[in-house]
């Protein structure tokens, strides 16, 4: 599907300053003007990023409190085809982004190209939108995402990910990694709900202290954020 040019220019200025990036999820929602995109992009290179986007028009948004997430506005806020870019330079779960994983780097190494779009290799795009629903949205799963990670399943089962590794760690008995991947291709998400705060209570790396740390730290930077931010950064701290 052709992007639309409010989003296929910013995303072939990126691609000219040598960012390394790639769309995580909503690839097939690009042929009209996108409300929001969320991309992956390696934290080395945040300010060749900003130096691109501002060259179209993208402005940074405030939005404390939001852990790894940059937000970036095009110039015509509130426009017809106005564009937010919501980018993240680490892979991190949670409400609070209390759940880290350390695999953006591997994820973005794995990318392949579609097109102007660079991509997740397919078992990393699954786990990038599974975890997204199970342990962001604490599995309100959209029909569309459901869809979508049936058709990645496959991919899935046949190829490890970093992610997946992750997942692993963190899984209690008699869950795998493997069993998460049937269960999302069933659309078994009662079941994976429950299985949300087991996993985020396991986390490799991410004790109980220092869990509860980020989410006070990020709950009282929200506060502040919501207090200060009107218009497009309002609506980013409110998402």
């Amino acid at each position: 599907m052709p992007l639309h040019p409010s989003i296929g220019t910013p995303l072939g200025a990126l691609d000219h300053a040598g960012v390394r990036w790639c769309l995580l999820r909503g690839e097939h929602e690009l042929g009209h003007a996108p409300a929001e995109v969320d991309l992956l992009v390696a934290r080395a290179d945040q300010g060749a990023l900003r130096r691109a986007l501002a060259d179209h028009g993208f402005m940074p948004v405030r939005a404390w409190g939001r852990g790894p997430h940059r937000f970036f506005c095009s110039a015509e806020a509130g426009a017809e085809h106005a564009v937010k870019l919501d980018v993240v330079v680490e892979l991190a779960f949670g409400p609070h982004h209390e759940l880290p994983t350390s695999t953006a780097n591997a994820v973005l190494a794995r990318r392949r190209r579609d097109g102007a779009l660079a991509l997740p290799a397919p078992a990393d795009a699954f786990w990038a939108l599974a975890l997204h629903a199970l342990l962001d949205r604490r599995g309100a799963v959209r029909p569309d995402q459901s869809r979508r990670l049936a058709e990645l399943a496959p991919a899935a089962r046949e190829a490890g990910s970093p992610l997946a590794a992750v997942v692993a760690r963190a899984c209690p008995p008699p869950w795998t990694s493997a069993r998460i991947v049937d269960a999302a291709a069933a659309g078994q998400w009662a079941e994976l709900e429950q299985l949300a705060p087991r996993l985020a209570e396991r986390w490799p790396g991410s004790g109980r202290a220092r869990r509860a740390g980020r989410v006070t730290l990020s709950r009282a930077l929200r506060r502040v954020s919501r207090r200060t931010q009107s218009g497009w950064g309002g609506a980013v701290a409110g998402c």
